[in-house]
This record gives C-alpha cells, sequence and structure tokens, in this order.
C-alpha cells in the first residue's frame, strides 16, 4: 500500500484542505471581522500549520517515492520563503516558527494592539 493509500493519510490531506477553505474565505473578510472572529482566524491558522508539520514529518518516514517527491516540493518551497537548508529539521523549525509568529498575533488581537 502506497502512503497516500493510508486512509488517516487520507483523512489528514481532507483536514488540511478543509482548514485551508476556510482560512481562504476568512482572508478578505478579516480585516472587518470581531475580534473574537480574529481570534478563531489565528487559531485555525496555529492548526493547520500544526497539521501541516505533522503531515511533512509523516513524509519523511516512508519510502514512497510519491512522498519523496512531495517531501522535496515542500523543501522547494521553504527555500521560495527564504528558508537557506533542506534539512527535515530546519523545515520543522520553519513550522514551529510560522506557528509562533501566528500565536503572537493572535496575541496582539485578543491585546488590542494588532
Amino acid at each position: 500500500m502506497s502512503f497516500f493509500d493510508s486512509e488517516i493519510v487520507q483523512n489528514e490531506i481532507a483536514e488540511i484542505h478543509k482548514i485551508q477553505e476556510e482560512i481562504v474565505t476568512m482572508i478578505p473578510k478579516l480585516p472587518f471581522l470581531m475580534q473574537d472572529e480574529q481570534v478563531k482566524y489565528f487559531d485555525k491558522m496555529i492548526d493547520l500549520v500544526e497539521k501541516q508539520k505533522l503531515f511533512y514529518m509523516r513524509l519523511t518516514l516512508t519510502d514512497d517515492p510519491r512522498a519523496k517527491e512531495l517531501q522535496q516540493e515542500f523543501k522547494r518551497a521553504a527555500i521560495m520563503l527564504g528558508m537557506t537548508s533542506n534539512t527535515d529539521q530546519d523545515l520543522g523549525l520553519l513550522y514551529e516558527s510560522f506557528k509562533d509568529s501566528m500565536y503572537e498575533l493572535r496575541r496582539k488581537t485578543i491585546d488590542g494592539t494588532l
């Protein structure tokens, strides 16, 4: 069975896609949302980044050729975002950095400083 045939993997992909769609529909409305809705947006972003990080880590644990290619695509995307190294550990740190940024934006939204 390939990596992508796994029910767990398919469910993870579907959940990531669902959250991405929710976030995309919220983006144009974000400046006009009430504070609690803006906080929910950042909560969704944090959830998305965590799920993406977990999914990426799963990719690193399989030998499936299609999964390895997707792993390389993730690395290329990270380089396009300005990362200078390709290591899996650094990509994990990149996800943590994204999550920290979302927590900070969430905090500033709650504090009213954003």
